[in-house]
This record gives structure tokens, C-alpha cells and sequence, in this order.
């Protein structure tokens, strides 16, 4: 039997840290040290709808959730063909 998938090394992966969780106002976002660059950022309700997209320079920055009704949202950090998702719970202000 010939196995067609090749062991894939040195794939960088995207971690991100996602805090406070729940969150009110301010949620805020660092990635991983080896992923830089320019990523995207994305939070969906839950039906998927996406509710904010931009793309983010910096490893590390703040997003203003006042504008988010609570509920429970996914945020995804992607670049290129990698792609990370968390859950996010914003509470009721």
C-alpha cells in the first residue's frame, strides 16, 4: 500500500490568546511569536454571519465589543492556508 500523504514539517500554526473571555467592552488578541505578519480577523455570530472583519498587522491588539450584542461569537485569526478559531462570550453591559 502506498501512502500518499507526506509528513508536513515546519508548518507554522496559528495560536492566539483571546482575553478577557467573557468579555464586556474590550476583547484583546496575541498570536503566537513565530506567526507574523499581516492576519486577518474575523468574529461571527453564531448563525455565521460575519459582524467584523479587518486585517491586523500587529501580534498584538485590542477590539472594542460595544457594538456586539451579547451573546456567543467565534473569532477567527487566519493568513493565508491557516486558519484558528475561539469562542468568544459577550456579556450583557
Amino acid at each position: 500500500m502506498i501512502n500518499d500523504i507526506a509528513p508536513q514539517e515546519n508548518k507554522k500554526e496559528i495560536n492566539f490568546n483571546l482575553y478577557p473571555n467573557p468579555a464586556s467592552d474590550r476583547i484583546y488578541i496575541s498570536c503566537n511569536d513565530n506567526f507574523t505578519g499581516k492576519v486577518n480577523l474575523q468574529i461571527s455570530d453564531v448563525s455565521g454571519l460575519t459582524i467584523f472583519s479587518e486585517q491586523v498587522a500587529a501580534s498584538s491588539f485590542a477590539v472594542d465589543t460595544t457594538s456586539l450584542a451579547a451573546g456567543v461569537y467565534t473569532v477567527t485569526i487566519s493568513k493565508d492556508d491557516y486558519r484558528a478559531v475561539k469562542k468568544l462570550i459577550v456579556l450583557p453591559r
